[in-house]
């Protein structure tokens, strides 16, 4: 499978519609913005081959580098063909996994909210640090609950 492209073609029926209609197309580029994501106590989200979890923040470590682009996806920075996803049948308590980036996937698109969750668009679910345990090294998801092990920021 080869590696996603963050390029989008939109198609746009123009009047008159239907049958005699005709089709613009046009491509969108989406820039990414790189970031470190800070979740409970302060530790950084990190990628480990298809697993994430948090760690101390360490400026110098690659996998604590996201790229998030404005269709919702969030891929490691050095491993730009997989993304953020919520895992199996989307439910709660399942763990996010990082997965092969694929453009209709809404169990691979979120959103930073203002209350500092980070929300899957699939099942309306929260990034949560598994029992408020980083030990466990398990990101999952989970309703929404605002409590410490569901707050995320991105960094510059």
């Amino acid at each position: 499978m080869g590696q996603f492209d963050p390029t989008v073609t939109l198609l746009r029926l123009l009047p008159p519609f239907g049958k005699y209609g005709t089709m613009e197309q046009s491509s969108i580029l989406y820039r990414d913005f790189v970031t470190s994501i800070v979740g409970f106590n302060d530790l950084c989200m990190q990628a480990n081959g298809e697993a994430v979890w948090v760690v101390q923040c360490e400026s110098s470590e690659a996998e604590q580098t996201w790229a998030v682009y404005p269709d919702g996806s969030i891929w490691p920075q050095q491993n730009r063909d997989r993304c953020l996803t919520s895992s199996d049948n989307h439910s709660k308590g399942r763990i996010i996994i990082i997965s092969g980036c694929s453009s209709g996937s809404e169990g691979q698109r979120w959103v930073f909210m203002n209350v500092g969750t980070i929300l899957n668009l699939k099942n309306g679910m929260v990034m949560e640090v598994k029992g408020s345990d980083p030990s466990l090294h398990q990101i999952i998801i989970w309703e929404v609950t605002e409590n410490p092990n569901q707050k995320w920021l991105s960094l510059l």
